[in-house]
């Protein structure tokens, strides 16, 4: 519940740092964000065991509106993911079930970043993901997941005119609950574009 109210008042202090500054200092434009994630899950259960899922690769797609603020900027971004890995379940030290796991999701994260240079950005925010599809049998166990969750990313990007080449490390805060299943994805590397569209101020 912590981490919940944390990533509640991270956002709100986003939208605060919106407002308080003065609507003519403010430059919003749009855009299009696409990128790969390279990441490693462990699949938990309570009465069923776990499964690693190794080798989790998948595209993500969505779109972006960027607010800059003098030397900061937030970007929120709406982004529908795909990812594909081999979950290995132990049955004993001389048997293991190997089966193919799936997972789409719908990531909303609130990026605020700050330029230390005019081509060079560090930046990070938290992000609520919910789980569109997933495989709901892994190696003959069913399974049924909370589809909600908190995580974050944090990274740098590196800007050339209206592109943006960006490379962030995430994970998820809080587990899944509410469900016998949880997934847990400690950490992730996701590397992608971002295209800036147009400009209004």
């Amino acid at each position: 519940m912590k981490t919940k109210y944390f990533m509640h008042s991270v956002m709100v202090f986003t939208v605060m740092l919106l407002l308080v500054n003065p609507v003519q200092s403010q430059k919003l434009s749009a855009g299009l964000t696409g990128g790969v994630a390279f990441q490693n899950m462990e699949l938990k259960s309570i009465n069923e065991g776990s499964a690693d899922i190794d080798n989790v690769i998948g595209p993500e797609l969505g779109a972006h509106l960027l607010v800059e603020l003098g030397g900061l900027y937030v970007r929120p971004t709406a982004l529908v993911g795909f990812s594909q890995g081999k979950a290995i379940s132990t049955v004993s030290e001389s048997e293991k079930l190997e089966s193919t796991f799936s997972i789409s999701t719908f990531e909303t994260p609130v990026i605020v970043g700050l330029h230390l240079l005019p081509f060079l950005s560090v930046e990070a925010g938290p992000l609520w993901s919910y789980i569109l599809n997933y495989s709901d049998n892994v190696n003959g166990i069913e399974v049924d997941l909370n589809r909600n969750y908190f995580g974050y990313r944090a990274g740098v990007q590196l800007s050339f005119s209206r592109l943006g080449i960006y490379g962030h490390y995430g994970g998820i805060v809080n587990n899944s609950s509410g469900s016998d299943f949880q997934i847990e994805r400690p950490s992730r590397i996701i590397v992608g574009l971002n295209v800036n569209l147009g400009s209004q101020k």
